[in-house]
């Protein structure tokens, strides 16, 4: 293996009602806690609590069993958000593995080795928020000197959007980047 710079394009926010439209396909998948106000078509998204890769995206977030796991990192009030980026088989779990090591989910616990790649720069397009747009990993890097943008904090600052798709077809195909 060698060097690789791979451009990723994010795309979402579903929230868990809505997570059944997105796309059958390979790739990753990012799991967020969120806060969404009554009556509010926005939602406060509050940390990254989950990376995956799959070959199903839809089929995976739709287990129960992962849904189960993943609510227990939640509070009490608070909700599943997901967005998803397609991604070639052949780079998926490094790309996984750069996004755990430096973001630091805490679902993520499985992660406990070494980046085992060469040094590899994601570049994260579309809906990035909590997520670092650019991020460069070295091989052998430890799993405890990842940078997480969101643990240089005691609290949690969220970020807002107003981008929660399944209310039209054209927000639909926008935020799937059509």
């Amino acid at each position: 293996m060698s060097e690789q710079t791979v451009i990723i394009h994010i795309n979402g926010y579903w929230r868990e009602g809505n997570k059944s439209e997105i796309k059958k396909s390979p790739g990753l998948f990012f799991v967020y806690e969120t806060h969404v106000k009554e009556g509010d078509y926005a939602l406060d998204l509050l940390r990254l609590i989950y990376v995956g890769e799959t070959e199903n995206i839809r089929a995976t977030i739709m287990d129960p069993d992962g849904y189960n796991t993943l609510q227990k990192h939640i509070k009490p009030g608070n909700e599943l958000c997901y967005a998803f980026a397609q991604v070639d088989s052949f780079l998926r779990t490094r790309v996984k593995a750069a996004y755990v090591l430096t973001q630091k989910p805490p679902a993520n616990s499985d992660m406990k080795d070494p980046f085992p790649y060469d040094k590899t720069i994601l570049l994260s397009t579309g809906r990035t928020a909590l997520i670092n747009p650019v991020i460069t990993v070295k091989k052998n890097t430890p799993v405890s000197s990842g940078f997480s943008m969101h643990r240089l904090h005691n609290e949690m600052i969220p970020v807002r959007t107003a981008q929660v798709f399944s209310f039209s077809t054209a927000a639909r195909r926008y935020a799937m980047g059509e």
